[in-house]
């Protein structure tokens, strides 16, 4: 069995190596490792460490936490990031017709309204991170 898992564990890296053009498809095979790893223990406890689906179903939850991770980031900070961006554009235009080219001129600006922003919409930062907690919870309470 130990045999079968570690010729099977090469294989997966030559061939990440063949098709994934090299070192970037072995970085990808790790990101992705990193990313399946969360749920493992979910499938372990659902099937048996020995049996083949719980390593399916391990990754298969693994890749919808981290996914789901992600997106979470990604809406918390969208109206700062946005409103940052929105400074910066509305600068850079000022800078562009006035020619003032003070490079540190961006940066306050940009820190009141990401402060402000991030002030006015706490709750919905805070909801969804709550959400995200919430279903994290409820996956790791029924099992999956």
């Amino acid at each position: 069995m130990k045999i079968a898992a570690v010729v099977l564990a090469g294989s997966v890296v030559v061939l990440s190596w063949l098709f994934g053009g090299g070192v970037p498809g072995l970085l990808y095979l790790l990101v992705y490792l990193l990313a399946v790893a969360p749920g493992l223990p979910i499938g372990f406890a659902l099937f048996g460490r020995s049996h083949p689906a719980a390593w399916v179903c391990g990754a298969l939850i693994g890749y919808g936490i981290t996914q789901l991770s992600l997106w979470t980031v990604i809406v918390a900070c969208g109206p700062a990031v946005a409103a940052a961006m929105a400074v910066g554009v509305v600068i850079a235009l000022l800078q562009a017709l006035t020619q003032v080219q003070e490079v540190t001129l961006t940066f306050i600006p940009k820190i009141i309204v990401i402060l402000i922003v991030t002030a006015v919409t706490a709750p919905f930062i805070g909801t969804v991170i709550y959400t995200f907690a919430e279903q994290v919870y409820a996956r790791i309470e029924v099992g999956f």
